[in-house]
């Protein structure tokens, strides 16, 4: 077991301590379970990028192109064109 001093803000600590209610309190079973489920979210989302490569392809591509002939406009154009 390794022991690491970390500082972190009010917040982060209001929302550690929320999290660790789900494991009885323990603030290091919430961080691990934390950085498990992302590691498994990451995967999950490699896994399913691998799995639909050619369909997102298509899209980026498309999306490229459509940039290019100036079919959409970027976000910036978008909120200046509508007051925000």
């Amino acid at each position: 077991m390794i022991r690491r001093e970390i500082e972190i803000d009010e917040d982060l600590d209001r929302m550690l301590t929320k999290l660790a209610l789900e494991y009885q309190g323990n603030v290091n079973s919430a961080l691990t379970a934390l950085i498990n489920g992302h590691d498994a979210l990451e995967a999950f989302a490699d896994e399913s990028e691998a799995a639909h490569q050619a369909a997102l392809g298509i899209l980026r591509d498309k999306a490229e192109a459509d940039f290019r002939e100036g079919r959409i406009i970027d976000w910036e154009d978008v909120k200046s064109s509508n007051g925000l």
